[in-house]
């Protein structure tokens, strides 16, 4: 089997990389929005009506957050499309084909540079010479 140069693995963390950057930030800012807002209607209920059960909000929250945490996990751990791409296409880059696909580009150049050698001799040929 032939070695791979990078890993398709490495390619899907690098990814996800601005993805989880992005999503910490997201995160901690809805969880302290979440605890401000919780806190304050529990201490406003309380104050309010001592009597009254404040575990409404800690019911909608044991709802909340499984949907939360199965979005979650999804947007963390599906890559983009570039990033698929990246996997497919290191996933069979080989030291073995780059080293043919190196070759291929070195016949091509020399190939290239006779043409241009062809057409610069062609061009003085049909160049009137001056007589001195």
């Amino acid at each position: 089997m032939e070695e791979l140069i990078v890993s398709p693995f490495l390619i899907y963390l690098i990814g996800l990389s601005e993805k989880l950057e992005i999503l910490s930030v997201v995160v901690l800012v809805f969880l302290i929005a979440i605890t401000t807002v919780c806190s304050i209607i529990a201490k406003a209920d309380r104050d309010f009506h001592p009597l009254n059960d404040t575990g409404w909000y800690f019911k909608m929250l044991k709802w909340f957050v499984p949907i939360f945490l199965i979005f979650l996990t999804f947007f963390i751990f599906v890559p983009n499309k570039s990033t698929l791409i990246q996997m497919i296409v290191t996933s069979e880059l080989t030291y073995e084909r780059l080293d043919k696909v190196i070759d291929s580009g070195r016949d091509i150049k020399d190939e290239i540079k006779n043409d241009i050698i062809d057409i610069i001799n062609s061009l003085d040929e049909t160049k009137p010479k001056e007589n001195k």
